[in-house]
């Protein structure tokens, strides 16, 4: 059950891998094995933006066994819930059990950019350039960070480099464009945001009917 529902997340039947992972809770819901499994089905139920339910089964798998990932995703879904200290303390944890979980120092700092931590976002950003600096989404990532900190100048730098690595990123094109956005480049903004949404970054659409009609 565990196995199919993995693999019916992964093919985005969300609903399905539901139903049988928690098939997979009625057979056993207490042994340790059954962390993997409460972890999935509170990572299927983050993408359905079902947070409430999601932060309740993750919190049981922390509560029988967790890794960094069981954290990284938690804190990915009190993020969502804007629950930014909760979230911090989580990749906080994730980057205890593994140092070099570059998404948990990434959201870290996003985590913090929504606190006004602007010394820690200066910190998980630092270390995590470290670890992969030809990693394009952690410039996107630091340029979010930026955009909350409203150091605009220095987001639309990071999706400069981001871009450079990977032209085309349509998250790094995205972020740019909110930034210049905020800086009143319509014009560049709009552009930028085509770009992304030509690149299947759907919530451009969004942005579009916003900010360029």
């Amino acid at each position: 059950m565990l196995k199919r529902g993995l693999a019916k997340a992964d093919a985005e039947d969300n609903n399905g891998a539901i139903a049988d992972l928690s098939n997979a809770l009625k057979i056993d819901s207490l042994s340790d094995s059954t962390a993997l499994v409460w972890q999935a089905r509170g990572f299927v139920k983050a993408k359905l933006k079902n947070y409430k339910g999601a932060l309740a089964d993750l919190d049981r798998a922390v509560s029988i066994y967790s890794n960094d990932e069981t954290f990284l995703i938690r804190g990915d879904t009190k993020m969502a819930m804007k629950d930014y200290a909760g979230a911090a303390d989580d990749y906080h944890n994730a980057i205890y059990m593994n140092d070099t979980n570059v998404k948990a120092y990434s959201h870290s700092g996003i985590a913090k950019s929504n606190l006004g931590d602007a010394q820690g976002v200066k910190e998980d950003f630092a270390a995590v350039v470290k670890l992969a600096p030809n990693n394009p989404d952690l410039y996107i990532d630091r340029a979010v960070a930026k955009i909350n900190l409203k150091d605009l100048n220095g987001a639309i730098l990071d999706c400069n480099t981001a871009i450079s690595l990977d032209a085309k990123n349509g998250r790094a094109y995205l972020q740019r464009s909110l930034a210049k956005i905020a800086l009143d480049d319509r014009t560049g903004g709009c552009a930028d945001m085509n770009n992304a949404l030509s690149m299947g970054v759907k919530e451009a659409s969004d942005f579009i009917i916003k900010y360029c009609k």
